[in-house]
């Protein structure tokens, strides 16, 4: 019963919602670092800095499947999750739905 209204809710307030709290949701999860979430046509951009964990592949890989859940669970369909690292502290993960 819960599983389902929690599922009804997300899917009413979609992924960008959820994205705009990217830098508490970090806050809570992390001691250092910073995560931002930028809308772009289609979709988001949502960039973590000031971490070194950043550098590690399993994190990056650990971002990805988590955002590609994000977009599951709010009734999206990916089109394309990818990540990229633009600096030594700097991943950023792209999304798209529709």
């Amino acid at each position: 019963r819960a599983n389902r209204a929690a599922q009804f809710v997300l899917n009413r307030i979609g992924p960008w919602r959820v994205l705009q709290h990217s830098s508490g949701i970090h806050s809570y999860c992390y001691d250092v670092g910073r995560a931002d979430a930028c809308r772009v046509p289609g979709g988001a951009v949502v960039t973590t800095t000031d971490t070194v964990l950043v550098e590690h592949p399993t994190w990056q890989l650990n971002q990805l499947i988590a955002q590609r859940a994000l977009l599951t669970l709010t009734g999206k369909t990916p089109v394309s999750v990818t990540g990229e690292m633009t600096s030594r502290e700097c991943f950023s993960v792209h999304l798209s739905w529709r």
